[in-house]
């Protein structure tokens, strides 16, 4: 009867565990994929507004090569975190 149980014990440990690293994955995918994004999207916004409103003609604003800036892809990586804390925080919004 204890090998029984020490085996379902095992099994559970492992499960959990495996779930633990999926879930791990698919945050550590979903900032990159949030990097990627806010990078492409701000590059687009600010050659756009450089482009309209200030310089007048095409440049590229950033200092890779390619539609990047990593300005706003940390921008909103840590924008996604910070809204995760949100469950963890006692934060109360009053408005006078």
């Amino acid at each position: 009867m204890s090998v029984l149980i020490t085996e379902n014990t095992y099994q559970k440990t492992v499960s959990s565990k495996k779930n633990v690293i999926q879930r791990r994955d698919f945050l550590l995918l979903t900032l990159a994929f949030l990097f990627f994004i806010g990078s492409l999207i701000g590059w687009g916004i600010e050659v756009l507004f450089r482009r309209l409103f200030s310089a007048h003609h095409w440049m590229n604003p950033g200092f890779l090569v390619g539609p990047y800036l990593p300005l706003y892809g940390f921008s909103l990586v840590t924008l996604y975190l910070l809204a995760g804390l949100e469950d963890y925080l006692s934060i109360e919004t009053t408005w006078i």
